[in-house]
């Protein structure tokens, strides 16, 4: 089941809601108007943290977490491209969690998911 954090910060004229369950999280961007601009679903594998990212105007892409663990200290992590995941296993690791998301909301991450896996 998804759960959203209550408090996320916001940055202007966008807003952010943040969700997470034991399995993946999701981070949707809305426009100021209200519309949906992106979302990152972020999984883990045993090789470390994924991200898939949707965004308006340039669609799918992939990143694997670099959590930024240094030997000297931490740095900040960043998203480095990778090769696709196995987006069926997404899809379906979505869709078990979807029903406890706004219907709406559930309906396009999903749509954009299952048009990723083609």
């Amino acid at each position: 089941m998804f759960r959203e954090f209550p408090s996320v910060r916001q940055e202007p004229d966008s807003r952010r809601r943040w969700f997470e369950s034991a399995d993946l999280d999701l981070v949707v961007w809305y426009d100021a108007d209200g519309s949906i601009s992106g979302f990152q679903l972020i999984h883990h594998s045993p090789e470390g943290g994924r991200a898939l990212t949707w965004r308006s105007g340039s669609g799918i892409s992939h990143h694997v977490i670099d959590a930024g663990d240094r030997l000297l200290g931490k740095l900040s992590p960043v998203l480095v491209p990778c090769e696709a995941p196995a987006v069926p296993d997404l899809v379906a690791r979505f869709a078990a969690l979807a029903g406890s998301l706004d219907r709406e909301l559930a309906e396009f991450v999903g749509s954009r998911l299952r048009a990723a896996r083609r």
